[in-house]
């Protein structure tokens, strides 16, 4: 049961949006589009669920709790980093060569 005062966990990416345990914003890039009630829910939050990776890193900036994390969202999208990263760590990932400049890219089919 909730104290007086408490609220609901917040998320901003989609992904609870069916749970109703959870208050789900959704995303706005501006972030003044966020009503001042809902502004304050961000900032008095003890974590910020699905920050987006538009907000992961500014959240983290600030110090507030994510989940995923900061550095989770570094990584979801650059498969770059991804590779090197499991190479790092010896992990199995399927064969990846990075190909980068004009010269590089009439290599890829050889």
């Amino acid at each position: 049961m909730k104290k007086a005062g408490e609220h609901k966990p917040i998320a901003i990416g989609a992904r609870l949006k069916k749970c109703p345990q959870i208050h789900t914003m959704g995303f706005k890039p501006n972030f003044f589009d966020y009503s001042p009630r809902e502004q304050k829910l961000l900032f008095s939050s003890s974590k910020i669920y699905y920050p987006t990776a538009f907000y992961s890193d500014l959240f983290n900036a600030m110090g507030k709790p994510t989940f995923p994390s900061y550095h989770t969202y570094k990584f979801a999208q650059d498969k770059i980093r991804q590779t090197a990263m499991f190479q790092i760590l010896g992990l199995p990932h399927p064969r990846t060569k990075i190909f980068y400049g004009p010269q590089q890219k009439k290599l890829i089919l050889k």
